[in-house]
């Protein structure tokens, strides 16, 4: 059985979408992941199969962002040479170098760096290091290659709808 990361983040309210700009950090631009609201101490799963890039450890990613804004963080490396990030960690369960698999915990949801609770950052980047939107990613069980550019658009027009149907949360 094969583990199913859209499932597993629908589970959780977003509080955050991809992109935002907030009156509060819009200095910083838009948001690059989207915010998952979920208790601290949840587990967080790999998402894909991949290999650990980057840890908590490991400061050369970006020293201001990683201590100031990430907190604990995993970035792992998939096998197309795209890449997904996970922040705000409580504590990681990897280290750079480490295979993971899909489903497999990596890490435990928290609230460090810039966080003013607990929450999952979850950040995608393609193969040639572009931001995409995690939701518009994990959609699609096939290659994003078959998606085209209109489909897209359409994706992130539904997302955004139902993000603001929902703001309740």
């Amino acid at each position: 059985m094969t583990f199913g990361a859209r499932a597993w983040i629908d589970r959780w309210p977003l509080t955050r979408p991809f992109g935002e700009v907030t009156p509060r950090l819009e200095r910083y631009g838009p948001h690059t992941g989207i915010d998952l609201g979920m208790p601290s101490g949840t587990p967080i799963p790999a998402l894909r199969d991949g290999v650990v890039d980057l840890d908590d450890d490991d400061a050369s990613y970006d020293p201001l962002r990683w201590q100031t804004w990430s907190g604990i963080a995993v970035r792992y490396r998939l096998p197309d040479g795209a890449s997904i990030l996970v922040a705000h960690l409580s504590s990681n369960l990897v280290s750079v170098g480490d295979t993971i698999r899909a489903g497999e915990p990596i890490g435990y949801c928290g609230a460090t760096g810039a966080a003013t609770g607990p929450h999952l950052h979850l950040e995608v980047r393609d193969p040639d290091g572009q931001l995409v939107d995690p939701l518009i990613y994990f959609a699609q069980e096939a290659d994003m290659a078959t998606l085209t550019e209109e489909r897209i658009r359409e994706i992130a027009k539904e997302e955004t709808r139902a993000v603001l149907a929902n703001e309740a949360w």
